[in-house]
């Protein structure tokens, strides 16, 4: 049986290839996709998720609702250096030699519908089984919950790729990207009591595609396959000459694997908090990960993921997204 899922997502480069995952797996069905602020601006998302869609070329593509355009209290903070001006690795700016844009605007809309709307309505019409897939900070998901009371039970799961709990973070030494753009929404979705998987940085760092690998697999000459290789370039690069690894690491996919698959990775039941106040740990994913508590602790209310296996899930994630 199909699970109904949300993704609310950021598109961004990692994005892309967590959607396009979702959307070529038949044991999803996606109901919407849900854009926010995040690794680019809203508007610039948004064009992303539908260029996306559009590549794959479903008969029925999801809708797309645009979400917040801003964090819950935060300014932005875009990620342009990984992911470029446009989030997908630049590929909007890329010519053929007569000058003729390769990736033109979408011509797929966004619904008018806004994200936390389009979530709370989902929600009550698959009551108890919509699973919420989260790609970037959690603002849409906060202000859905803050909007309708009803929507924390009618939400069988949230996935979210977020967090660093036993490895440091990736903009600051505490602090990972989704959750240092918006902890307060963190904060108030994982305070929830929805049952929420957490994908961080200590599993995504592990989960990685390797150049060779992609291009590989993306042999055959086909629109998908094409954008697969154009859009990860820049990325890529930036990890070779930064980490001196050819290849990278797509965090987002990871998390749509464990909506497929929860068997890609090992959890363990720990509690955890967002820091909203520290001056030098904003958005630390705070994670008792104590063998016994030493001090008075919440109970456990995530299931965190702290074990992957890498080779299982770089197959998969070829096998689905590229067209051999």
């Amino acid at each position: 049986m199909k699970k109904h899922v949300v993704i609310d997502t950021d598109p961004g480069v990692d994005d892309a290839l967590a959607l396009i995952l979702a959307l070529r797996s038949p044991e999803l069905q996606v109901e919407a996709v849900t854009t926010v602020n995040g690794n680019t601006g809203l508007k610039q998302c948004t064009e992303n998720a539908l260029r996306v869609l559009e590549i794959v070329g479903l008969p029925n593509p999801p809708p797309v609702a645009r979400g917040a355009q801003r964090p819950i209290m935060r300014k932005p903070f875009p990620s342009v250096s990984v992911h470029g001006r446009d989030g997908l690795g630049e590929v909007s700016f890329r010519t053929t030699r007569s000058g003729k844009k390769i990736y033109p605007r979408p011509r797929l809309r966004a619904v008018q519908k806004r994200a936390a709307e389009t979530i709370c309505e989902l929600g009550a019409r698959y009551a108890g089984e919509l699973v919420i897939v989260t790609l970037g900070p959690l603002t849409n998901l906060a202000l859905a919950l803050r909007h309708d009371r009803k929507l924390a039970r009618n939400i069988k799961e949230i996935i979210a790729m977020g967090g660093a709990y036993s490895v440091s973070g990736n903009v600051t030494p505490a602090a990972e990207f989704n959750f240092f753009c918006d902890p307060e929404a963190a904060h108030e979705v994982i305070a929830s009591g929805i049952p929420i998987t957490l994908v961080g940085l200590d599993v995504t760092l592990q989960a990685r595609l390797s150049r060779h690998s992609l291009m590989s697999a993306t042999r055959k000459r086909t629109k998908l396959n094409r954008f697969l290789r154009d859009s990860t370039e820049r990325v890529m690069n930036f990890y070779r000459e930064r980490q001196g690894y050819d290849g990278f690491c797509p965090h987002d996919a990871l998390a749509v694997m464990v909506a497929i698959d929860r068997g890609v990775v090992g959890t363990r039941r720990i509690h955890v908090q967002i820091e909203t106040e520290g001056k030098l740990a904003s958005g630390m994913s705070v994670a008792d990960l104590r063998p016994y508590a030493r001090g008075r602790t919440g109970e456990p209310n995530a299931d965190v993921a702290l074990f992957v296996d890498a080779a299982r899930f770089e197959r998969f994630l070829l096998e689905r997204i590229t067209d051999s």
